[in-house]
């Protein structure tokens, strides 16, 4: 975001004079081949260097490689102790400021609509994978999860989630069909003795 223009809301920098603290949702594109978190992360810290370096979640979407980069934007003059609570409540229902890209101008507004949404993500996002922060999603390859520990396509262990959800299928369908086979009378024992 080096050289970038900033339209910044009327409401979200009087929220940010106030407070010296926002939480940010910014809504971008994401271009490259690689979808592996160690490839995005690094490219989602440079889009939000220049603003913040408490990057929280990102969020990779299927549909047309949009991302939603989830962080905590806060003032120099914002108090220490302020941005340890804020960091480590950040699933506690926040204002959202959303910045999304229009050209080369990104716009920076208020998005009450998103407020729920983004503490939701936030609240099954840390319930679920106990590593450090930010957290990942990829909703084309959704991670998948052993003891809190985030486990991707490209690693060890990684078992696709359609891949699972296949074997559930046939494990449930062969149970199904044995416990049929098992209610069945016997023909021996289902007909009559004449």
């Amino acid at each position: 975001m080096s050289d970038m223009e900033i339209q910044v809301a009327a409401q979200t920098r009087t929220a940010l004079k106030a407070n010296l603290t926002l939480r940010c949702v910014l809504r971008d594109k994401y271009r490259h081949t690689s979808r592996r978190s160690a490839d995005v992360i690094p490219w989602a810290q440079s889009r939000v260097e220049r603003l913040s370096n408490a990057l929280n979640v990102i969020q990779m979407l299927g549909l047309r490689n949009i991302v939603y980069i989830f962080y905590d934007l806060f003032l120099h003059e914002c108090d220490k102790q302020v941005r340890t609570e804020i960091t480590e409540s950040f699933s506690k229902k926040r204002p959202i400021h959303m910045i999304t890209r229009k050209g080369k101008v990104y716009i920076m507004r208020r998005d009450k609509r998103r407020d729920e949404d983004v503490a939701n993500q936030y609240t099954r996002k840390s319930s679920i994978d106990k590593g450090p922060l930010p957290y990942f999603s990829d909703l084309t390859d959704p991670p998948f999860y052993s003891d809190g520990r985030r486990i991707e396509r490209w690693e060890e262990g990684y078992v696709p989630v359609a891949e699972m959800v296949r074997e559930d299928r046939r494990r449930r369908q062969e149970e199904a069909d044995e416990k049929r086979r098992q209610d069945e009378p016997d023909d021996k024992t289902g007909q009559d003795k004449q």
